[in-house]
C-alpha cells in the first residue's frame, strides 16, 4: 500500500467532494423553495459532507490503494466502473425505497440520484487517476 498515494488521493477527492457537497446544497435550496418543502426537507452541509468523506473518499481509498497492486484494470474507466456498481447496487435502492415511503415530489428524487451518481463518479474517478499516474 503506497501511502503517498493514499493521501493525496484522499486530500485531492475530499476538496473534489467539498466542492461538490456546496453545490449540491446550493441547488437543493432552490428545489426546495420551488417545490416548497421547506418545513418536511432540510438539506444539512457538514454532516452530508462528513458521512460522503467517510463512504465516498476514505473507504474507497483505502480498498482501492489495498487492491491496486492484484486489480486486472485500473486507471479512470475502472472507477467509473466502480461508481455505476455501487451506485445501481448501493445508492439506487435505498432512493427508490425511500421516494416511496416518504412520497418526496420526482424532481427532488432525481436530482438526489443525479448527484449520488455525479458524487461517486467524480470521487472515484478521482482516486483511481491519481492510482494510475
Amino acid at each position: 500500500m503506497n501511502s503517498q498515494k493514499l493521501i493525496l488521493a484522499v486530500a485531492v477527492a475530499g476538496v473534489a467532494l467539498l466542492v461538490l457537497e456546496y453545490l449540491r446544497r446550493t441547488f437543493a435550496g432552490i428545489l426546495i423553495r420551488k417545490f416548497d418543502l421547506s418545513e418536511s426537507v432540510e438539506v444539512q452541509f457538514l454532516s452530508s459532507f462528513l458521512i460522503n468523506f467517510v463512504l465516498c473518499v476514505m473507504l474507497p481509498a483505502v480498498i482501492y490503494s489495498a487492491l491496486y497492486p492484484i486489480l486486472p484494470f485500473t486507471s479512470l474507466r475502472s472507477g467509473f466502473f466502480i461508481a455505476l456498481f455501487v451506485f445501481g447496487v448501493g445508492q439506487l435502492p435505498l432512493t427508490i425505497r425511500t421516494y416511496n415511503q416518504f412520497r418526496l415530489p420526482s424532481a427532488f428524487v432525481a436530482f438526489e440520484l443525479f448527484w449520488n451518481l455525479l458524487t461517486l463518479l467524480v470521487t472515484l474517478g478521482t482516486i483511481t487517476y491519481l492510482y494510475h499516474y
